[in-house]
């Protein structure tokens, strides 16, 4: 019993040996699984068939294919997902200082205030005062009344519009004329300046008695 035993064993060896190199019904394709199939890797193709070169050889293609795939997928899927979860990281402002250069804007051949014109016209009137009342055509009083309150009048004409602006300026007060006050302050001041040099000359002899040295 031993012997024939023995002799089973012996012949069933190259049973086992080709039955899992080659299919034992010598298909080399398989739609679906028999009796004796066998799977051990669990992957749902019989191994007789996958221990085929040529079959081996597709398999692995198609595992390749199918792992390629499914790469592309998983690195199009992590742009996607962290594009949407995690903002990018926002650079900080580089703050560029500029100097920009004041321009400078050309003056026109008009003059906004009119000083030649006031002196010359004020230096003319004075002149024919002083010409009529050395002829005796007019009194010495009266020209010197004239020019008084020609005085008089462009000061407060000056200083009333200059407090006027200080106001505007300080205090934030909006003040309506019907004329431009910075214009006729100006021009009441040119008018001003060149009747002191008028006061200045009648008053000459005393304003040097004033600063002169007694010995």
């Amino acid at each position: 019993m031993k012997k024939i035993a023995f002799a089973m064993i012996l012949c069933s060896l190259p049973l086992t040996v080709f039955g899992e190199s080659a299919c034992p019904k010598g298909l080399t394709e398989c739609d679906a699984p028999c009796g004796m199939c066998v799977d051990k890797d669990n992957d749902g193709i019989c191994d007789y068939i996958q221990s085929n070169p040529q079959i081996k050889d597709i398999v692995n293609k198609v595992e390749s294919r199918k792992q390629i795939s499914e790469n592309n997928k998983r690195k199009k899927n992590i742009p996607a997902q962290t594009s949407q979860n995690i903002k990018p990281p926002i650079a900080p402002k580089k703050t560029v200082k500029t100097t920009k250069k004041a321009a400078i804007k050309k003056t026109s051949g008009k003059k906004p205030y009119h000083l030649f014109p006031i002196s010359a016209f004020l230096l003319l009137l004075y002149l024919i005062g002083i010409i009529l009342y050395k002829k005796k055509i007019i009194e010495a009083k009266t020209h010197f009344k004239f020019w008084n309150f020609a005085l008089l009048l462009t000061f407060l004409i000056s200083g009333l519009l200059g407090i006027l602006l200080v106001i505007m300026i300080n205090y934030g007060i909006r003040i309506k004329l019907p004329f431009n006050i910075m214009l006729w302050h100006t021009e009441a001041g040119i008018a001003m300046f060149m009747i002191s040099l008028f006061h200045i000359h009648w008053h000459w002899q005393y304003i040097k008695n004033i600063f002169k040295i007694q010995k």
